[in-house]
């Protein structure tokens, strides 16, 4: 694709996260959005009025093999994501996904094999990994010397809990639709982990199940040979600690993981310093769009290439987590029997 031709994309979903991605995609005057789909006319039709696109679909297949758009933003269920990413991969389109774009580390692979055969690219929408500030990050962690130990938190009382508590079901609570505290906040954590520390030797993992069997809350120990890396999520309680990171020479907190926000270094015998502070998240998920699109355009590989295969290691840790914190998915039957 032409560097200087703005790409046309369409968004599936029409939740407060695709809210937040259209502002933030609303900042780059490249960036177009051209289609919505929804699962009804009347509530597509209301939301492309609302942020601007001239097309609409009830059904992702129709969307997928018209020319309206370059590239889909994916923001359905959890359980929805593989099958509508390998779709418009298959017709041609560059797909941006929520997380987690699968559970299942085979799928993932499939899905990239899916995308270099149609000269596509496909990427998870993880925040940190289009931010200025992960770089900040890395430096920070470089300071601190040898780690001892890390705590990544994602701790956010779910919206969804109060009717939990009234007996009902929603999707977040729900394994048939592949999600709960792991899949939805975990993944978070398991990002920066292996984005600074690499894989672990090995891991060690234990959810708490709701009376749905979709785990609530779920922690899990990465074991390397010179330190140990806590992971905690949870969904029906709210906190506010930081993560941490400590090293020999003094430590590092980090305010919300998920968006790296409120970076504090904290040397031995110096004063805290601040390094990075808080943005709108729709400026942090505009720069996720924004980048993707810039890889389209001028056909950058390296900078996809890393983000694929960190993304590949993160699938198989958080499937690894999974499986030692006996946390299952219908799927996961028919998975054991895959090669």
């Amino acid at each position: 694709m032409n560097s200087k031709k703005t790409v046309r994309f369409g968004v599936i979903g029409s939740s407060s996260i695709t809210d937040s991605m259209l502002a933030g995609a609303a900042i780059y005057p490249k960036l177009q959005l051209c289609a919505v789909c929804s699962r009804t006319a009347q509530r597509a039709e209301a939301y492309a009025e609302k942020h601007g696109a001239k097309h609409t679909f009830t059904s992702p297949e129709e969307m997928a093999k018209s020319d309206t758009i370059d590239m889909v933003y994916i923001a359905s269920p959890n359980r929805l994501h593989m099958q509508q990413a390998t779709l418009f991969l298959q017709n041609g389109k560059h797909v941006l996904c929520e997380k987690p774009l699968t559970a299942f580390p085979d799928e993932l692979a499939a899905a990239y094999e899916t995308a270099d055969r149609n000269g596509c690219m496909l990427t998870e929408a993880i925040m940190m990994c289009f931010q200025p500030q992960r770089e900040i990050l890395r430096q920070a962690v470089e300071r601190l010397g040898n780690i001892r130990s890390a705590h990544f938190d994602f701790t956010q009382l779910s919206s969804k809990y109060p009717a939990y508590l009234q007996g009902e079901t929603p999707n977040i609570f729900n394994p048939a639709m592949e999600t709960g505290a792991m899949q939805d906040l975990g993944v978070y954590c398991v990002y920066p982990a292996l984005y600074l520390f690499g894989m672990p030797d090995s891991i060690t993992a234990k959810a708490e199940f709701l009376r749905t069997d979709a785990d609530g809350a779920c922690t899990a120990e990465l074991h390397y040979p010179d330190k140990e890396v806590t992971l905690t999520c949870c969904k029906t309680k709210k906190a506010t600690a930081p993560s941490v990171i400590v090293g020999e020479k003094g430590s590092l907190t980090v305010g919300a993981i998920s968006k790296l926000e409120n970076i504090v270094l904290h040397l031995a015998g110096e004063t805290p310093k601040t390094l990075w502070e808080t943005e709108e998240k729709s400026v942090l998920m505009g720069r996720e769009i924004a980048a993707f699109a810039d890889w389209i355009r001028t056909g950058e590989r390296d900078a996809y290439a890393a983000h694929r295969a960190l993304s590949e290691k993160v699938s198989a840790c958080m499937f690894d987590i999974r499986r030692k914190a006996g946390i299952r998915f219908p799927r996961d039957v028919s998975a054991a029997s895959r090669p």
